[in-house]
């Protein structure tokens, strides 16, 4: 795994530093790398870290993880849709990878959902990649990605 010029992430053998903030950096274990590329906006990877499993990085940070981002997603949820009398529209602002979506959607009451990210590509990298969010993928029947430049 090659750092790439101005982003906070160095490979050392296998593994790979996240700069936190100053005075703290985490290490992780690449088990491997699945896929890397780059939009317009940023950099994105998806790698396999022991012990996360896959791992989406955008600009060298981790974004999410296999093994837990349901934790994060669930919790950022279901606490304000379940507030709610009755949600039938929800907006996500950001959200490319699609997991909050998949869990608004878990929603009996929510009739459109309306999910905007700055990256096209990051979003159509996420469904190619990311299996867990293709019920995501299927109960979208209108996806619409604008160049808002």
């Amino acid at each position: 795994y090659s750092p790439r010029v101005g982003h906070d992430v160095v490979a050392m053998s296998k593994w790979i530093e996240e700069h936190i903030e100053p005075g703290l950096r985490v290490q992780y274990q690449l088990k491997k790398i699945l896929h890397t590329g780059t939009s317009e906006f940023q950099t994105v990877d998806l790698v396999e870290l022991e012990p996360f499993g896959r791992v989406l990085m955008i600009d060298g940070l981790i974004q999410s993880s296999q093994s837990d981002e349901f934790v994060y997603h669930e919790c950022l949820v279901h606490p304000a849709l379940l507030a709610h009398p009755n949600p039938k529209s929800v907006y996500i602002g950001g959200g490319g990878e699609g997991s909050t979506a998949r869990e608004v959607l878990r929603h009996s009451t929510v009739e459109r959902c309306v999910m905007v990210d700055i990256d096209k590509d990051v979003v159509h990298f996420c469904r190619e990649h990311l299996p867990e969010n293709t019920e995501v993928s299927a109960r979208l029947t209108r996806f619409c990605v604008r160049d808002l430049t």
